[in-house]
Formats: C-alpha cells, structure tokens, sequence
C-alpha cells in the first residue's frame, strides 16, 4: 500500500500550539470570572450598607417626630452591624422657630461593625423633627 499526499492528524507542533492557545484563553476567561465575582461581592456589600444606613436614618427620624430628642441614638442591626446617630439642633435660618416652622436637627450617623467597632460608613444630614 502507497502513502499518498499529505498523512492525516496534527503534527506534534501544531498539537502543541493549539493546547498553548487553549490554556492562554482559559486562564484569562478564569481572571474574568475571579475580577467579576469580587466586584459583585464589593457591590453586594456597598448594597448591604446603603439599606443599612437607610433603615438608621428612618428608625432616627421616626423617634425625632414622635419623642423628645435626646443627643445619641444606637440600634443593632444584623450580622454584627450597629449604628450610632449624634443628633444636634440646627440653627434656623433666621435664627427663630416661631413662624410655624419645625425645628431642624443635625444627624451624624455611623454604620459600625463587630467588637472592634469597625466604621464601615459615616453620613452627616438635616431633618425636620418636632
């Protein structure tokens, strides 16, 4: 039996060259992956806090309008969180409240987490309160 033309396969190279590529393509598909996951996560947790700090500021405001002000507020919240609000009258405009007008009150408000009291986010604001 006569060979001819060209044998059929891959040369040794050409096997070589294309298990190089192969593994080139999926090392970065796996660096794709592992950066969108962490970004996720890192978003996930931003998310977390942002709810967190809008729960506080709700809970905050709720006792403004209803109760007498006191200079620190605090709460737990889940999974180690807590927050903590130094709530101070803000000075009116013209300098009085007799028009009517409710009185404004300065919230610092710090999201703080584990024994260790890790600040994880601080917001500064004026509300109305009563």
């Amino acid at each position: 039996m006569r060979l001819t033309g060209r044998q059929q396969g891959f040369t040794v190279i050409e096997a070589v060259i294309a298990f190089t590529m192969l593994s080139i393509v999926t090392i970065v598909s796996v660096g794709v992956v592992t950066q969108n996951s962490l970004r996720v996560d890192k978003l996930s947790k931003k998310l977390t806090l942002l709810e967190m700090t809008e729960t506080a500021l709700a809970d905050v405001n709720a006792r403004l309008m209803t109760g007498t002000p006191v200079d620190k507020y605090t709460a737990e919240l889940s999974q180690g969180y807590h927050w903590v609000a130094a709530v101070e009258p803000y000075p009116a405009v013209s300098g009085k409240h007799d028009n009517g007008a409710l009185p404004l009150w300065k919230i610092h408000l710090e999201i703080l987490h584990g024994k260790e009291n890790k600040s994880l986010m601080q917001l500064t604001t004026v509300v109305p309160g009563k």
